[in-house]
């Protein structure tokens, strides 16, 4: 079962099982003693992917007809959204390690900058011309998201089970990477139920069906 599926079928409470999964994973084979540098994290290659290739690919259907208003919107909240992710996540991680973050400054450090990230790619989106009541209904869904994070970042800065400021970084790290698909998922039930709301508004130029 892939992660899509666990997300489909699970809802939150899955979501939050795989995040705990992959940081108890990530201890428990921690056999070398050299850690590898967070900098490098696949968090980092995966939302490059997402942004290059797999958005290009992703097609909205409105009454099961391609919708291009719709896709549009869709690539372009996101392909912002992920831009600004990995940018702040890199001067998150690049902080963290010159300042040799743990414990309670580590957690404050990761949570400022989550808040960034937020407070970025919504003021993007309205200088973009995202219609309004697709952010506000974008943070309904994707709000329960970033308390998880938030709330699962916690005993990792706090807690024993690492011993450097490199392993708890790659332990966040491992649960921003699983939040992309997420995301995606988020962004696409948006449109997806918007119907009415979202039928007749102007992007670029196009009038969404």
């Amino acid at each position: 079962m892939d992660i899509i599926e666990i997300v489909s079928q699970g809802g939150l409470i899955a979501v939050g099982s795989l995040a705990v999964s992959l940081a108890y994973k990530y201890f428990n084979n921690k056999i070398s003693k050299k850690v590898s540098s967070p900098l490098n994290h696949l968090f980092f290659e995966k939302i490059k992917y997402e942004r290059r290739v797999h958005l290009k690919s992703i097609k909205l259907k409105y009454k099961n007809k391609f919708c291009k208003g719709r896709t549009i919107l869709f690539t372009d909240m996101l392909d912002k959204k992920f831009k600004i992710w990995k940018m702040t996540v890199r001067e998150f991680v690049s902080e963290a390690l010159k300042l040799k973050a743990t414990g309670a400054e580590l957690e404050n450090l990761s949570s400022r900058y989550i808040n960034k990230i937020v407070e970025d790619y919504e003021r993007e989106w309205h200088t973009m011309g995202v219609p309004e009541n697709v952010i506000d209904k974008f943070m309904e869904w994707h709000g329960q998201r970033i308390k998880m994070l938030l709330e699962f970042i916690n005993p990792i800065c706090i807690g024993d089970s690492y011993d450097s400021v490199e392993e708890k970084l790659n332990a966040i790290l491992d649960i921003h990477k699983v939040l992309i698909v997420i995301t995606i998922i988020d962004v696409e039930k948006t449109l997806g139920q918007m119907n009415g709301e979202l039928t007749g508004l102007e992007y670029k130029g196009l009038i969404i069906e």
